[in-house]
């Protein structure tokens, strides 16, 4: 009787919600099936993850393809100097990428510019009595389609690089 006595006074004395916790506690101790529920959710989310990160990296992959048909395409202008016909520029920057199908967008630009006062024309001499060094820039662009819609961003992502290169 002592016994039963000495417990129900620490039990009151124990604060009410140490008891509901201790009581919720006891509700949730049995864990059978919850490892089905986590690889259910797992297995759902997993996938969605794997293919965002499939997606993003051949985004990746064509930018990196981008930046390289550039600067192909700025070598080649440094190779040939002058740009009285862009053609094997533009050529030279579809056939580093890979363009197969001719969408790559490849535009080229000559211009002059003077260290001290910017953009100047090609036949005109700077303030220090020389002339002013030449500079091709190739810039190319093209569209990149997502396998899959995400939310907040379009379903085709644009794809540029420029590069700039002095060829005199």
């Amino acid at each position: 009787m002592m016994n039963r006595i000495a417990h129900t006074i620490a039990t009151r004395r124990r604060p009410r919600v140490a008891r509901f916790l201790q009581a919720v506690g006891r509700s949730f101790g049995a864990t059978s099936g919850s490892i089905t529920v986590e690889l259910a959710l797992l297995l759902t989310v997993l996938p969605l993850l794997a293919l965002g990160a499939y997606d993003f990296g051949r985004y990746g992959v064509e930018q990196t393809a981008m930046v390289s048909a550039a600067r192909a395409g700025a070598q080649a202008a440094m190779q040939s100097g002058a740009l009285a016909d862009p053609t094997p520029i533009i050529e030279a920057a579809r056939r580093d990428a890979g363009d197969l199908t001719g969408t790559l967008n490849v535009a080229v630009r000559q211009f002059c510019q003077c260290p001290s006062a910017g953009e100047a024309s090609c036949s005109a001499a700077c303030t220090d009595s020389a002339y002013a060094p030449m500079y091709v820039e190739v810039s190319v662009s093209d569209s990149f389609d997502l396998l899959f819609h995400y939310p907040g961003l379009p379903q085709s992502l644009a794809l540029g690089a420029t590069s700039t290169m002095r060829i005199r």
